[in-house]
Parts: C-alpha cells; structure tokens; sequence
C-alpha cells in the first residue's frame, strides 16, 4: 500500500470546537489503528500466496495445517474489520461513515459551509455498498454467528478486500485535517517485514533449495519433475541465498 492522498481539508485542527477536538482525535486514532492491521493483514495474504511453500516445503505438508489456517484465519479477520470499521450500527458503535456524518456538527460554524461543500464528495460507489453489505453479512451469518439457513460457504476474494481496503483507507485520510496516515510499518514498505524473514526461513532450509549440493544424484531425478515455473521460483531462491543458478 503506497501512501493515500492528502486530505481534501486544507485545514488546520483548530476549525474543530474546542469541545470536540479530543473526541475527533480519539476515533482517528482508532480507525487508524484498525485499519493498519488490516493493511497489514492483507500485506501478510499477498506474501504467503505469492511464497511456493508447496514447492520448498514438499513433504512437510501434506498433512499439515499452518499455512490452509493461517489464510482462513487472516482473510476472516480482514472481513470482521471491515465490517466493524464500515458496518456496524447501534447508537453506541462508532464506524468511519459515522464519522463523517458527525463531523459537520464538530466544525466552528464559520467553517461548516466548506466543510459541508466538501464532505458532500465523501460518499462510497454502488461497487463499495454492495462489497461492504457482503462482509457484513458474512461477519454476521459465517463468521461471528454460525446460521443453518446459509446454503454454502462463502468468502471475500483478495481484490475484493484490497478494495474496500483502498475506498475505507481513502475516507479516512480525506477525513483528516493535518496528519497523512502511512498504514504499513517501514520495514514493511521496505520489504525487510517479519514475514518475509519466517518465509525466507523456510525457504532457506528447504531441502530441494539444497538438493543439488547436498545430494546431486537425487537431484538429477527431481529436476525432471519440476515445471519451468518451479524452476524459476527455485532459482530466485537460490540466487537471493548466494547459490547458483541450476
């Protein structure tokens, strides 16, 4: 996730009502704080999906569950904070839409006729409605509460939920008067993340990575089997450890 755009409000904090500045700090830092762990999440999915674990770690797991779990697991707590962040109602829950609907009443009334004019463009597409009732409704009948009734089981894709990402990331920004929100931690943006080290990890040890120096006879038989896909996903492997190409 590349930095959001800078907010549509010019202006400085101090357009708000003493009254309600600190109730306005509160929920941005709340919203921000959930929505960097869903970008987070998502950075976390496209990493494991784009690592060939079935490749490098042939054999170990074919009866295993980390990797099928860790997916289920991640996608489902991407949807709830979707939901929770976007959907949720009840007068005592708090959602960024809710927000934006507040925040003409927070503003000095010198100032709400801009900031009125301006909120007006704050509204989600028909696309981001009907992706957002879906995971509120898969919060509610598949993932919170188990219902009978559903006839099978569902789930938001990838793009799906990097889009709501996108649209929910955008409306928080645009709600901001002075701060620009970097949703990923540097080391993530930087391609140095912890969950780039435990994949390289596993990689590292994979025995058919090493297979070649370490048992060349097995490894004239396996190279056969491997498609030119594998073989590339192997080589990008071995030349990020310091091993020749094979």
């Amino acid at each position: 996730m590349t930095k959001p755009p800078g907010g549509v409000f010019p202006l400085h904090e101090d357009v708000l009502k003493e009254e309600a500045r600190a109730e306005y700090r509160q929920h941005m830092n709340t919203f921000f704080l959930r929505l960097a762990e869903l970008n987070i999440n998502i950075y976390i999915v496209e990493q494991v999906l784009a690592f060939p674990y079935d490749l490098l770690a042939e054999g170990r797991t074919d009866d295993g569950f980390f990797f099928p779990l860790l997916m289920k697991n991640t996608f489902e707590a991407c949807t709830l904070m979707v939901a929770k962040v976007a959907t949720d109602q009840g007068s005592d829950v708090y959602t960024l839409p809710r927000l934006r609907n507040m925040l003409l009443q927070m503003v000095k009334p010198e100032h709400q006729p801009e900031i009125q004019a301006r909120l007006g463009g704050l509204r989600f597409d028909q696309k981001t409605k009907e992706l957002l009732e879906k995971a509120r409704k898969l919060r509610d009948t598949h993932i919170a509460h188990f219902v009978h009734a559903t006839s099978q089981e569902e789930h938001m894709t990838l793009s799906e939920i990097k889009a709501l990402r996108d649209e929910l990331n955008t409306l928080l920004q645009d709600l901001s008067f002075e701060a620009e929100f970097i949703m990923l931690p540097h080391s993530y943006e930087t391609h140095r993340s912890d969950v780039e080290w435990v994949l390289d990890s596993i990689a590292k040890g994979s025995d058919l990575l090493n297979m070649p120096e370490q048992d060349p006879a097995c490894w004239q038989y396996r190279r056969q089997k491997l498609t030119d896909i594998e073989l590339t996903q192997l080589n990008h492997y071995r030349k990020k450890f310091g091993l020749s190409e094979v």
